[in-house]
C-alpha cells in the first residue's frame, strides 16, 4: 500500500524528471497560469495522469504549470504524512486526474503562493 511519503516522492520525482528534460524550473510564487495556461495544463496532466512516465511534451508556457501541480500536490501528500493521515489510495489515472486538476482548481492554486521553499526541481 502507498503512504503519503511515498506518493511526495513519487511526485516530487516526476516532477525533477521532467524539469531535467525540459531544462526548466518552477516559475514564481506570486504569479499564476493565465486561463489559456490553465486549460493547457489541465489537458496535460490528464496525459501524465495515465502514465506517470510518458515523455509529455507540452507548450514551453505550460511546462512550469505541470511542473508546479505535481509539487504542490507532493507537498501536501507531505503534509498529510506528517499529520498521520491513514493511507491514501493507490495512485491510479482517476487518483491522479483528482489530485493534479480537480484539487487544483478547488484550492491547490491558492496554495503555491504559500508553500514554504521547496528545493529546486530541474538539474
Amino acid at each position: 500500500m502507498n503512504s503519503w511519503g511515498i506518493i511526495s516522492a513519487t511526485l516530487l520525482k516526476t516532477a525533477a524528471t521532467l524539469g531535467h528534460a525540459w531544462q526548466q524550473g518552477l516559475p514564481s510564487r506570486d504569479c499564476l497560469p493565465s486561463v489559456a495556461q490553465d486549460a493547457l495544463c489541465d489537458h496535460w496532466c490528464k496525459e501524465l495522469a495515465a502514465d506517470l512516465h510518458a515523455a509529455i511534451e507540452p507548450p514551453v508556457d505550460v511546462r512550469p504549470w505541470v511542473m508546479v501541480r505535481l509539487v504542490v500536490m507532493a507537498e501536501k501528500a507531505e503534509e498529510l504524512s506528517h499529520a498521520g493521515e491513514t493511507g491514501p489510495p493507490p495512485l491510479t489515472e482517476p487518483v491522479l486526474r483528482m489530485f493534479l486538476i480537480d484539487e487544483w482548481h478547488k484550492r491547490l492554486s491558492r496554495v503555491w503562493k504559500r508553500t514554504r521553499e521547496l528545493p529546486t526541481v530541474a538539474a
